[in-house]
């Protein structure tokens, strides 16, 4: 077919869509092509050789450009939009009191999917997973939010995400995904810990709130001279920013009490993140002073009990190399001075004073020592470590045989029926940081540090148990 037999189509057809007399905005008046007396239409572009081929190529270039800008930034707003709209009205939980803000997106079970899925397949495993946890293994509506919120609920995603592809088909693949991922003794045991947690976690939020709206969270942190609320100040800071987890919270807390007390010269090395101690050197020389307690600091009669405390705790977090300087707060410590001249006459109090800070930290050192030289003495050798650790392990083997190294004993850390005292030994994945640290039983630990051991993960399902 001819281009001029192409064109002469195109232009009846064009013919047939558009009435001739009616008069378009912005073109005057319609005039449609004419092959025959070489006439062009009115929307046409004229082919002569006065207009540059590359002019025009270029204009059209930037046309298309242009358009495609465009359509680039209504799909990206369109793509905002559809993000900052994703689960309209999602409610949960048994009364249906809960809804997506109440979801950790950040970090949690949810945070953790949603790197790899879209929101609606997110929103299907989370119902299914809610079923399963709140009917099968009886968590409370409260303790399976703060499950999947934390940090099991990440590790419970990734199991998700790893074998979902290959299950999708199965009619109850997320029950097979679960079963797998833990005993039912164990969805049982996370399920009273974690509604346990979520219990202790609304009860402490209640108690702080009905005591006292905080101005200054931070400002009356500092201040607090009670460990029992400093603490609960903590928690209540770490939640305000996001934390989880009650350890989480802790350290939130403190991060923030760290950069205030940097901040008005209390301590500037970063290490004091306990009670205030009004009247103290490091209060008197910041820029708040003693603060709400200027008026409360009263006389003290001093004893020899009270006059160690104070030396200890001026000569503790590296106080004792400042000796000198850490002597002088004794001026801002009323009658402490008389005190001291009185138990030591003869002597230049502030001197005293300073050769006890000093002779502080050499009888933490010889304690120190002293404990070291015990354990030493009580170290039990492996063969006799292997006796006692088989009473309450089900495998216990030698170092050697594991993977070569010299000297330690291998057991299995992922064996949920190895107790000591009725209580589960090791939980590579265990939150409970009151009676664990790093998911070894603190009694446990302590056994064996005793008799000159010491537990370390080698993985997820391994320890290896090594002399001190």
């Amino acid at each position: 077919m001819s281009e001029d037999k192409s064109l002469e189509e195109n232009f009846e057809t064009a013919n047939a869509r558009i009435t001739p007399g009616v008069t378009i905005g912005g073109m005057g008046e319609v005039s449609l092509p004419n092959s025959e007396n070489g006439n062009i239409g009115s929307g046409d572009v004229p082919d002569v050789a006065d207009i540059d081929d590359d002019e025009e190529e270029a204009k059209k270039d930037k046309t298309k450009k242009k358009l495609e800008m465009e359509g680039f930034k209504l799909f990206t707003q369109f793509d905002n939009f559809v993000t900052e709209a994703k689960i309209p009205n999602f409610k949960f939980g048994q009364k249906t009191q809960y809804s997506f803000n109440d979801i950790n997106d950040q970090y949690g079970f949810w945070g953790t999917l949603e790197v790899n899925m879209d929101p609606e397949s997110i929103e299907e495993i989370w119902h299914d997973v809610w079923g399963i946890l709140t009917k099968s293994w009886k968590f409370s509506d409260a303790g399976a939010l703060y499950y999947l919120n934390a940090k099991a609920g990440r590790h419970l995603a990734d199991k998700v995400w790893n074998d979902i592809n290959s299950q999708i088909s199965q009619p109850d693949a997320i029950d097979m995904i679960l079963s797998d991922y833990a005993r039912p003794s164990k969805w049982k045991a996370w399920a009273k810990e974690y509604n346990e947690f979520a219990q202790e976690e609304l009860a402490e939020s209640d108690k702080i709130y009905e005591e006292a709206v905080l101005e200054n969270a931070v400002r009356d942190l500092h201040f607090e001279t009670d460990p029992d609320k400093a603490e609960e100040l903590k928690i209540e800071i770490g939640a305000s920013q996001g934390e989880v987890t009650r350890r989480k919270q802790i350290e939130g807390g403190e991060y923030s009490l760290r950069r205030f007390r940097k901040e008005i010269k209390y301590d500037e090395t970063g290490e004091d993140l306990g009670v205030f101690k009004p009247g103290s050197y490091m209060a008197a020389t910041s820029k708040l002073g003693d603060g709400p307690h200027k008026k409360a600091v009263k006389k003290v009669r001093w004893n020899q009990k009270m006059y160690d405390q104070w030396i200890e705790d001026v000569a503790s977090n590296g106080g004792w190399q400042h000796a000198f300087d850490m002597a002088q707060n004794a001026k801002h410590e009323r009658g402490l001075i008389d005190w001291v001249k009185k138990n030591h006459r003869g002597e230049d109090p502030m001197q005293r004073i300073q050769w006890d800070i000093e002779a502080f930290a050499e009888s933490v050192t010889k304690d120190r020592f002293s404990e070291w030289a015990t354990l030493n003495e009580k170290k039990e050798d492996r063969d006799g470590m292997m006796k006692f650790i088989k009473k309450h392990m089900s495998f216990v083997g030698t170092s050697e045989d594991f993977n070569g190294s010299q000297g330690g004993i291998h057991v299995s850390g992922e064996n949920y029926d190895d107790e000591f005292k009725g209580q589960q030994i090791y939980d590579y994945y265990s939150e409970d940081y009151k009676n664990r640290e790093f998911g070894v039983l603190n009694s446990w630990e302590k056994e064996l540090n005793k008799r000159g051991w010491y537990s370390e993960w080698y993985d997820a399902g391994t320890v290896c148990i090594w002399p001190l």
